[in-house]
């Protein structure tokens, strides 16, 4: 009797067992056929940003887009060291942006205008666009404008200043309407900067400038 109970709890147990694995996989299937179409939907989903960032650009809208003040949206872009940053083709109204990285192309679409935008700039040497001590950073806009209309003139609010800088190059805009020159390129301060080599200023249109529409 001792062994004929032995073998049939064992044979329980066994059963018991086979009914929990097969519980344990039932409740797996069914688990999955909940997931498998949420899984499909996410991958159909496009990613919003992957026709922002790539392995050598970015586009600044991809940082949002505010009509009275871009400047997050177009520095940010500029921030992350990309080659190229685009900006696409509608009315960006900024506050003074720096382009602070070497290797860098900011591309300005056919049809965009970076403006600076009113009470963004309330120093006197607050600039649209401002390259320093960096080298190889292109500023390419075929199509593209450049103005300050808003700002109060100011001899030293220049619309694109280039100072410290090595093989810069400004190509394509029209600058317009800025509080100081339209291009400046040299030292700011002697003491602090060194001067500006190899620049190339090519199919730019400069006018209505404050001071000057281009100083070197």
């Amino acid at each position: 009797f001792g062994c004929n109970h032995k073998i049939g709890f064992r044979i329980w147990m066994i059963g018991l067992i086979q009914i929990a694995g097969l519980q344990s996989i039932m409740v797996l299937l069914a688990i999955a056929a909940f997931l498998l179409p949420v899984l499909i939907v996410a991958a159909t989903i496009p990613d919003p940003f992957a026709h922002c960032i790539h392995p050598d650009w970015v586009n600044a809208s991809c940082w949002g887009y505010n009509a009275t003040d871009a400047t997050f949206a177009v520095q940010s872009a500029i921030n992350t060291n990309a080659s190229t940053v685009f900006v696409d083709a509608r009315v960006w109204n900024v506050g003074p942006i720096q382009l602070n990285a070497s290797d860098q192309r900011l591309l300005l679409a056919d049809g965009c205008s970076l403006l600076a935008r009113a009470g963004g700039f309330p120093g006197n040497g607050d600039c649209l666009l401002t390259i320093s001590k960096v080298a190889n950073v292109t500023v390419s806009g075929y199509g593209a404008l450049l103005g300050m209309p808003a700002i109060p003139k100011g001899a030293f609010r220049m619309g694109v200043n280039i100072v410290g800088a090595t093989d810069a190059t400004v190509e394509g805009v029209r600058i317009h309407s800025t509080g100081g020159d339209g291009i400046y390129v040299g030292p700011a301060d002697s003491h602090e900067y060194a001067d500006c080599h190899n620049t190339t200023i090519r199919d730019v249109s400069s006018g209505r400038s404050g001071r000057s529409n281009g100083f070197v």
